[in-house]
This record gives C-alpha cells, sequence and structure tokens, in this order.
C-alpha cells in the first residue's frame, strides 16, 4: 500500500511537471532551451521497514520525440526522459549528479519520503538555465513530498 502510494505521486507528479511551461529560456542551451545539473546527497539512509525516499527529475522537449535527456553522474542514460533514485541508490552514500544532454522547455525534480521517523537529510543543490536554484537542505523525519518545476 505504501509503495504504492509513492509509485501514483511520482507519476502524478511526473505528469504535472511535462504538462508545465515556462518562458524562461537558457541562451547558452541550444535553441534557447534550458540546461539543467542538480547535486542529490541522501545522509544517513537507516530508514524503518517499509520506509521509501525518492528523488527523480524530469525533463521534456516540446515538439521532439527526443528520449536520451540525462547524464547520472557522467554517464549518459540512453532512452531516459527521467532519473529516479531510491533508498537502494542512496544507501551506499555519496552525492548523485543529473545533468541535462540537451537543452530542455520544462524541467521538474520531485523529492517524496514515506518515513514513519527514522531522520534522513535531504540535500539538493544545482543550476536549471543558468542560475541557481533554491537549495534544499533538509532533515525529514516523517512523510514529505516537494515538487519544483523549473
Amino acid at each position: 500500500m505504501i509503495k504504492q502510494r509513492l509509485l501514483m505521486n511520482v507519476l502524478f507528479s511526473s505528469l504535472l511537471a511535462l504538462g508545465a511551461c515556462s518562458g524562461d529560456k537558457d541562451p547558452a542551451s541550444p535553441g534557447g532551451k534550458k540546461s539543467a545539473k542538480f547535486n542529490i546527497t541522501i545522509g544517513d539512509v537507516k530508514l524503518a521497514e517499509g520506509d521509501r525516499i525518492t528523488v527523480q527529475v524530469v525533463g521534456g522537449v516540446s515538439g521532439s520525440a527526443e528520449k536520451t535527456l540525462w547524464k547520472l553522474n557522467g554517464t549518459v542514460m540512453n532512452n531516459e526522459s527521467g532519473i529516479l533514485l531510491d533508498e537502494d541508490d542512496f544507501a551506499a552514500g555519496g552525492t548523485f549528479v543529473v545533468e541535462s544532454v540537451v537543452g530542455l522547455d520544462v524541467v521538474a525534480l520531485h523529492i517524496n519520503s514515506i518515513n514513519s521517523g527514522t531522520p534522513l537529510t535531504v540535500n539538493v543543490t544545482g543550476k536549471v538555465g543558468g542560475k541557481d536554484i533554491a537549495a534544499v537542505n533538509q532533515t525529514v523525519t516523517s512523510d514529505y513530498f516537494k515538487q519544483f518545476n523549473y
């Protein structure tokens, strides 16, 4: 039930993000589209049974069938329009770098946690369209959902 609720949140958020539009353009990206780069660190991942943490970065290119949009830690992720990281990825520690490989029309970041009280830290920094995003630096001890559309 909990896993299903988390999956539904992620899917619903993805649909909202891909339907969003923005007038901000990054002149450094091809065609005036946005470049994006996120540094994602989730610390202290020792979740209780049934708890979950996911961070998803999605993007879209209007009028294009292009599906290879992202690099993860320097590796191009072929046929991936989004990157989904979960508690299994974060358990090893470290920072994940998610970076666009093409100019994007829409970019969204989703952070979801189902948490029964075990503290964990969420740290996300980055740039979209050449501008710093509002950094996320949060200690999470309960259910948590944040969506950012750029």
